[in-house]
């Protein structure tokens, strides 16, 4: 599949109006391969894998009527939840079989901002929202070790093996200047 395969993803503005196409910032594929999560600008665009068909929208409203933006899209491993960061202070979780927001997801830690499970083993990297950085073990449920006290995940990765993880972090520098 191409990424030029992605039928034109169009954001509502209210009123019938709609966008030109949004640009695509990001693809995550569930576990078993079934469904196609579609970063955008501000919007999550949740799909069938194999036909591309558009399954739900999702977006966030602040009550100004702006948009806040949702980046980041996760499925955990049983890919039963996705997981969605945004520039609100808490983890979006939704059921991926009733499209529903959920309050919890079994395995994330509570307060978490950010979750990137591994795909495999029992870890997973968190970000919390006051920036804390931590290695999470989802199977007992607590801390492994804090990796950074003051960040912003850019990226992760994991070694095939899963035994290591790389990390690109963010610090926003313009909070010491005066």
């Amino acid at each position: 599949m191409l990424l030029t395969d992605i039928p034109e993803t169009r954001m509502p503005l209210g009123a019938g109006r709609t966008t030109s196409s949004v640009v695509v910032a990001g693809l995550t594929l569930s576990p078993d391969g079934s469904l196609l999560a579609v970063e955008g600008n501000y919007m999550i665009d949740l799909r069938d894998a194999a036909t591309l068909k558009g399954l739900h929208h999702f977006q966030e409203l602040q009550n100004e009527g702006q948009l806040y933006r949702l980046f980041n899209p996760q499925f955990t491993k049983d890919g039963r939840y996705l997981l969605i960061q945004s520039n609100q202070p808490a983890l979006l979780a939704f059921d991926t079989r009733t499209l529903r927001r959920v309050v919890s997801v079994p395995g994330v830690p509570p307060g978490a901002a950010g979750f990137f499970p591994a795909p495999h083993a029992q870890r997973s990297v968190y970000t919390t929202v006051s920036g804390e950085i931590a290695l999470w073990n989802q199977e007992e449920k607590r801390k492994v070790a804090p990796l950074d006290s003051e960040g912003r995940i850019v990226r992760i990765a994991y070694s095939p093996d899963e035994s290591m993880v790389a990390a690109v972090t963010f610090h926003n520098e313009s909070d010491s200047v005066g």
